[in-house]
C-alpha cells in the first residue's frame, strides 16, 4: 500500500506498506472499497498529493460516525420498523406532546435555539 486505508469511522484498516493478498482485495471489494493506492515498479517515485489531509479526513469521519450513532440511538425502535409503524408513531398524541428541541448552528460557532 502506498497510503494507509481508513475505515468510515477513522480506524486504520491497512497501513502504508501493507501487502495486498487476494483475500484482502476480495474483502475490500466486499466492503465497498473500489480503489486503493499501491506502490509498485511502475508507480515508483510518483507522489499523489492528498486534497484533504488525513487528519481532517479522520476527524470528519469520526464526527459523522458519532452523528450517525446519535441518530441511531434517538431513533430507537425505528431502525427495522415498517414505514407505517414509523408514521403512526410520529403522528401519535404521545409524540406530539413531547417537548421539541431544535438547535440551529450559524457561522463562528455560535449556537442559536428556537
Amino acid at each position: 500500500m502506498a497510503k494507509g486505508l481508513m475505515s468510515d469511522r477513522g480506524d486504520l484498516l491497512l497501513a502504508k506498506g501493507a501487502k495486498l493478498s487476494e483475500r484482502r482485495l476480495e474483502s475490500l471489494l466486499e466492503t465497498g472499497y473500489s480503489s486503493v493506492t499501491i506502490d509498485d515498479a511502475d508507480t515508483e517515485g510518483i507522489d499523489i498529493p492528498d486534497v484533504v489531509s488525513e487528519s481532517v479526513k479522520a476527524a470528519t469521519k469520526a464526527k459523522l460516525a458519532g452523528t450517525f450513532d446519535m441518530f441511531a440511538e434517538i431513533s430507537g425502535g425505528f431502525l427495522r420498523a415498517a414505514p407505517e409503524k414509523i408514521q403512526s408513531e410520529l403522528e401519535s398524541d404521545e409524540t406530539r406532546k413531547r417537548p421539541r428541541k431544535s438547535t440551529l448552528w450559524s457561522g463562528g460557532g455560535k449556537r442559536w435555539k428556537r
